[in-house]
């Protein structure tokens, strides 16, 4: 199978891929990535259970009414995120300490955001509680929601699916730097890989996917046209001939890659 962690390593750098996959190296992670990992996390626990959190939401509450409907479940995705990234967390000792004071403030401000959503939603709908928790988190939604497709080979977790009626958008989630505009390449190889799997999972052409960068609380679209496609058939081909014994030149991106030692 081709995973959709395999289609962005190769992305990012071929050499990357073959010393994960191929040549199976372990690595310590670096501190930025267990942290962006972390705000994953948070945010699919969240997610997960954002449709009981807008079940209490109530005509009339204030935001920050809204947004203490939120907070209750700040310790539980706290938890949630520090047990997904245990054995990463013990290998760089990171203090607990330094853990809180990252995800607070980052949950906060997407409590915030989220809160807005719904309040806006809820004055300009007159819509409140279940309705409101079916409109805006519907329980159907598609969270972490793995696809393994025989057929094709392809298999991945896609972070999440927006569902409107019969149309469907897989979403990507970055916690890092994002670009100033647009998305990086290998942000939309691998939203078109997860379009794939979504298209043969459902039975239904996907046009649209979204990168959503959680830094700057923004969703930029990525159109999937023919090329794009093209693009992943061919790094999928090329993974295929390095799990066969090619080895693949490297590309210049060794500042923050966490294989720079061992390349």
């Amino acid at each position: 199978m081709i995973w959709k962690s395999h289609i962005f390593y190769y992305a990012v750098c071929p050499r990357k891929y073959y010393l994960a996959f191929v040549k199976k190296i372990k690595v310590n992670p670096t501190k930025e990535m267990v942290f962006g990992n972390l705000f994953h996390k948070t945010r699919e626990y969240i997610s997960k259970n954002e449709n009981k959190i807008l079940r209490n939401v109530r005509m009339g509450y204030e935001l920050e009414d809204i947004i203490s409907e939120y907070r209750k479940f700040y310790d539980d995705s706290l938890n949630y995120a520090i047990t997904e990234n245990a054995r990463d967390l013990e290998i760089l000792d990171v203090d607990m300490e330094e853990i809180n004071e990252a995800m607070e403030k980052d949950l906060e401000l997407y409590f915030i955001s989220r809160a807005i959503r719904a309040k806006r939603t809820m004055e300009a709908l007159r819509i409140e509680r279940d309705d409101l928790a079916f409109y805006l988190a519907p329980e159907w939604n598609y969270v972490g929601y793995r696809i393994i497709d025989k057929k094709t080979g392809f298999a991945g977790e896609i972070d999440r699916i927006i569902r409107a009626k019969n149309e469907f958008y897989p979403v990507e989630i970055k916690t890092g730097k994002p670009p100033v505009e647009g998305v990086y390449y290998s942000h939309k190889i691998q939203a078109c890989f997860s379009t794939i799997l979504v298209e043969n999972r459902f039975k239904i052409p996907v046009r649209l996917s979204f990168v959503e960068y959680t830094q700057l609380n923004e969703m930029r679209p990525v159109f999937i046209d023919e090329d794009l496609k093209k693009d992943v058939l061919r790094m999928t081909n090329e993974i295929s001939k390095i799990n066969e014994g090619y080895i693949p030149s490297k590309i210049n991106r060794c500042e923050t890659c966490e294989y720079k030692g061992v390349c």
